[in-house]
């Protein structure tokens, strides 16, 4: 045991630390060690003291435990220096933090099961210190982009993407985070981080939404929205999930907020702006916009292999069409397919509540 004490006073890492403790654990007692001529009877080999052993195994827990930290912490530190203020943006960000926990939990594993158990709290601390400084981050880029919604959009969905990652690689691991109080605080973390990510982004559509359809009702595009959707929300820029999730939000604010206007612009002033054929341009606006989201979401689905994700788009398509079914049917039992009646009758559609709460602003 003098031995093991001057190797631990020689520890500088948490690897070095784990091969002492795999070796108190496991290849002290082992027949392969009891059984060396060097430690048989013939050389008077002394009986284990098992108070003394017991609180060596202690020492080298304790070393281990505070190495681990340091070296998680020196991980993820080195990966926020290494991508600077830039280090959010990547959508492998939590690949890479996972990368700085997931070895050393494994490691520990190779000791024993209840080591794994002990290690994973170790690993969560210095991983719950480097989400406040990453959802600091955000907020300064948030306050940065205050005059520049797509890029507050584009730190969003990092931030879910970010947020999602790290949520699901801690649920599979510990039993949804029931297993230990330090997996449940950093769920917990993450779920406030990805709240507030989500009411900044609803936020920022709205603005985004709002801009464009006034540009669009006083001077009718054909292709509104479709440059900006398809900017925002390309394949490459976060997980399907998460995409899925913001899609779905935008693509309800669009009709909200597209039913909202129209409650507001009297007909004559319509006809003025987009012709006398004023419900036949509804009609075609709806079309587009159900086009615009089914091509954003078939080419999330192309791009994705899963077959579950996969059905998980396809269902978000059926939602997109049943809910341009339904507008098209108001627009033409309202408007008529030539603008003949007046839309004081959208007052008898349920989405008026759903236009009256955006714009009051979102939840």
């Amino acid at each position: 045991m003098d031995h093991v004490g001057n190797l631990l006073k020689r520890t500088s890492s948490s690897q070095q630390a784990f091969v002492l403790m795999e070796w108190l654990c496991n290849a002290y007692f082992s027949l392969e060690f009891l059984g060396d001529p060097d430690f048989s009877e013939s050389k008077h080999r002394c009986p284990v003291d098992m108070h003394l052993y017991s609180e060596t195994v202690e020492c080298v827990h304790k070393a281990l435990r505070t190495s681990l930290q340091r070296d998680v912490q020196s991980s993820l530190d080195e990966l926020i220096q290494r991508q600077e203020s830039e280090f959010w943006r990547s959508r492998e960000l939590h690949t890479d933090v996972i990368k700085c926990i997931d070895e050393l939990i494994v490691r520990a594993e190779d000791v024993s099961e209840s080591m794994q158990g002990c290690t994973r709290p170790d690993c969560y601390r210095p991983l719950q210190r480097f989400l406040e400084r990453f959802n600091a981050a955000k907020q300064e880029l948030l306050k940065k982009y205050e005059k520049n919604p797509k890029m507050a959009v584009e730190t969003c969905l990092k931030t879910l993407n970010t947020c999602h990652g790290l949520a699901s690689y801690i649920q599979t691991n510990t039993d949804g985070g029931t297993r230990d109080i330090t997996a449940e605080e950093t769920l917990s973390i993450l779920s406030t981080i990805e709240r507030d990510a989500q009411t900044s982004i609803k936020e920022v559509l709205v603005k985004i939404i709002k801009d464009l359809l006034e540009r669009h009702f006083k001077s009718r595009e054909e292709d509104f929205l479709l440059k900006e959707m398809k900017e925002m929300f390309s394949a490459e820029a976060c997980c399907p999930d998460v995409q899925k999730k913001v899609l779905d939000l935008a693509y309800k604010r669009v009709n909200a907020l597209y039913l909202s206007n129209l409650v507001r612009t009297k007909k004559k002033e319509l006809e003025k702006r987009w012709g006398r054929d004023v419900g036949q341009k509804v009609t075609q606006d709806a079309e587009h916009l159900h086009q615009t989201f089914s091509d954003l979401v078939e080419e999330l689905i192309q791009s994705q292999d899963v077959d579950s994700v996969k059905l998980t788009l396809s269902a978000m398509l059926q939602l997109c069409l049943s809910e341009s079914v339904l507008w098209l049917v108001w627009t033409r039992r309202t408007l008529g397919g030539n603008g003949d009646a007046q839309p004081s009758t959208f007052t008898d559609v349920q989405d008026v509540d759903d236009a009256a709460e955006v714009e009051r602003g979102p939840i």
